[in-house]
């Protein structure tokens, strides 16, 4: 399986522009054209030393149901053509390489180790869906496997919040503002949905899903959820916390506590004020200043 951290230029403007915006950490995945995508990893917006940047090759793996998928397998009239196909390649890849994992003396396979993290609980499973029924299935997947789970997108996860919550699984929300559907099974992707969830007592984490939303609106996005009645606190749990939670680094990073990384960023003004402006970050102890960025 491919890793997203082997596509990742860490000299790119983007990582830049993300620094600005008060960024000084993202996870990186693949896309979702692939029922398996590969592997997800962490990287420091900014730094001096380049090979520090990279903090994880491999924090979960990426796999995609739904519409996705189908929509690339048809333009090229392969495989799989169906939700039943999606499904079905999810399983088989695996229970393929769980098999492979418990094989002696077997010859190293590259792609089904890709799996090793999350067999043993290591790193979450981490489906891109939207519509309830799929999210559900990836629900069902997880509990027969006894794996972790993250889910992205998640765009009608209010629908079957109770059993996000019995589970206590994550969702990713996708920046909803500034972002038009693209798909059918988006439509239900409104600028509150992040908001209800947090308010339903999920674990959110916002996103931009860039660079389909650009950076800045992640700011938007969190006081969109304060405008609706989302405490302060839990607002920046979403972009601190529940992140690091989710990448499994909450013992080195995502609040100020003695021990952790220094990893900060600094506001004009309060945070949830439509004026207040990013001003810079730290990064591991390293200040960078918004005016030497530009």
């Amino acid at each position: 399986f491919f890793r997203a951290i082997d596509a990742t230029d860490i000299f790119s403007e983007d990582y830049y522009d993300a620094e600005k915006a008060g960024i000084n950490m993202v996870c990186v995945l693949p896309g979702s054209r692939s029922v398996v995508g590969g592997q997800a990893g962490v990287v420091l917006t900014g730094g001096n030393d380049p090979f520090s940047r990279i903090i994880s090759e491999n924090v979960g793996m990426k796999v995609a149901l739904g519409a996705r998928p189908l929509m690339y397998a048809r333009a090229t009239s392969k495989s799989p053509q169906t939700k039943m196909a999606v499904y079905q390649m999810l399983k088989e890849s695996y229970l393929e390489a769980n098999s492979f994992s418990k094989k002696q003396e077997a010859q190293r396979d590259l792609g089904f180790e890709g799996w090793s993290t999350v067999m043993e609980g290591k790193a979450p499973l981490r489906v891109h869906c939207h519509r309830a029924d799929d999210i559900l299935k990836a629900i069902k997947f997880a509990d027969e496997q006894g794996l972790k789970l993250v889910i992205e997108h998640g765009t009608e996860a209010l629908e079957v919040s109770d059993e996000i919550i019995k589970r206590d699984i994550p969702v990713v929300c996708t920046n909803t503002i500034y972002r038009v559907p693209q798909i059918k099974e988006e439509q239900r992707a409104t600028p509150e949905y992040a908001s209800e969830l947090m308010k339903k007592g999920v674990r959110v984490a916002l996103s931009t899903n860039f660079p389909e939303v650009a950076w800045d609106a992640l700011y938007i996005q969190s006081c969109e959820c304060l405008k609706n009645g989302v405490p302060y606190s839990q607002v920046i749990s979403s972009l601190t916390e529940i992140p690091a939670q989710i990448i499994g680094l909450d013992k080195e990073t995502g609040s100020i506590e003695e021990g952790k990384w220094a990893d900060l960023s600094f506001w004009s003004g309060k945070f949830g004020d439509f004026h207040t402006l990013p001003l810079g970050v730290m990064t591991h102890g390293e200040l960078r200043i918004k005016e030497k960025l530009i």
